[in-house]
């Protein structure tokens, strides 16, 4: 069952869970004002995030079909930052599936927007994160740990807070210990973990 709060409409638990194994029958609708929060639409959001949700569940398919529905709305919307956010987040669920040259193609998309100024230059540290765990993932372990490092350095060093950091640290983490380097994995890890 549904609880609302004030206009908005937020889903049980059950009803997350129904959602991202895909037995729920329920719909919410919203206006189009409801949907969207300074430029960035709740459903693609939402979608990117069910498809990281049913992923984690154990449903790659389903994942993959929500993510390639947050990319198509996310376009349809004409704004490279939710594009760029569709991108970034979903691009997880290509690799986590092993789908790298999906990944890539959506990484470089992402690196190809309009929005490296300003605010949302987050972005570019992202898809360099995206980059390096691309390149370890194709067996090009030390170019993605400089590339790692480099980047997590950047991202602790900006004042503006990135989301992505501790996925960031864990990747370089991973790649450190395949290589031998547990102890340097540890203080990546660490480090992440202080901030």
């Amino acid at each position: 069952m549904y609880t609302q709060y004030g206009t908005r409409v937020t889903p049980s638990v059950g009803q997350v869970r129904d959602s991202a194994t895909g037995t729920s029958s329920a719909t919410v609708s919203a206006t189009d004002a409801d949907q969207q929060l300074a430029g960035l639409y709740y459903r693609i959001r939402a979608l990117y995030g069910l498809a990281r949700v049913q992923w984690l569940c154990g449903f790659p398919d389903r994942a993959l079909q929500s993510a390639r529905q947050s990319m198509i709305e996310a376009a349809e919307t004409g704004s490279p930052v939710n594009v760029s956010y569709s991108l970034v987040y979903s691009c997880y669920v290509f690799l986590w599936c092993g789908d790298l040259e999906t990944a890539q193609e959506m990484n470089e998309t992402v690196m190809a927007q309009p929005h490296w100024q300003g605010r949302l230059m987050w972005f570019h540290a992202e898809a360099l994160a995206l980059q390096g765990e691309l390149l370890v993932r194709r067996g090009n372990v030390e170019a993605g740990i400089e590339l790692l490092r480099d980047t997590v350095a950047n991202m602790q060093s900006t004042s503006q807070k990135n989301l992505m950091l501790s996925v960031t640290a864990c990747c370089l983490a991973e790649a450190l210990a395949t290589t031998g380097r547990a102890e340097e994995a540890l203080t990546v890890i660490n480090e992440a973990i202080a901030l």
